[in-house]
């Protein structure tokens, strides 16, 4: 592919995946800050776990979350470049399945920063893939667990305070 869906460089060294994932996290945590003021709502609703245990919610938001990296970011965009040999469609369908269909509870927030966070991760997938699956694999997941742990210290300091 040509144009605006090129492929940059895929990062070979540990310093350049290194480089990548703090990217992408800066990008992810950068992007919520920057769109949250202009979105109405509270994106977050956790009245389910009320009563859970922190370490309880922990384990939870980390299995939920590496299996919402795999189920709308690897899968389909492995499964896109297998049958179609191009990942970018199958990373675009699973941010169109995965943001409106999830997080329409929230309201238009949910969607929105649910929106942001698969179009990072997606996005720093699409870079990686080509020199490694594995690591692409490992950063989608980390980058989904990084917002988790931020999202969590959130839920622990409502907790305390």
């Amino acid at each position: 592919m040509t144009g605006l869906f090129s492929r940059v460089r895929s990062p070979r060294s540990f310093w350049g995946r290194l480089g990548l994932f703090t990217v992408g996290a800066v990008a992810l945590f950068g992007g919520l800050a920057l769109i949250e003021p202009l979105v109405p709502g509270d994106p977050g609703n956790f009245s389910v776990l009320q009563d859970a245990s922190l370490g309880v919610i922990a384990m939870l938001g980390f299995a939920v979350l590496a299996g919402e990296a795999v189920i709308f970011t690897i899968l389909p965009a492995e499964l896109s470049a297998r049958f179609l040999r191009n990942d970018l469609w199958g990373l675009i369908a699973g941010a169109v399945v995965y943001s409106p269909i999830f997080h329409a509870s929230n309201g238009v927030a949910g969607v929105v920063f649910s929106a942001w966070i698969v179009l990072v991760i997606g996005a720093v997938y699409y870079i990686q893939r080509p020199s490694s699956r594995i690591v692409a694999c490992a950063q989608a997941i980390g980058l989904k667990w990084a917002f988790w742990l931020s999202a969590l210290s959130m839920i622990a300091a409502e907790r305390m305070g």
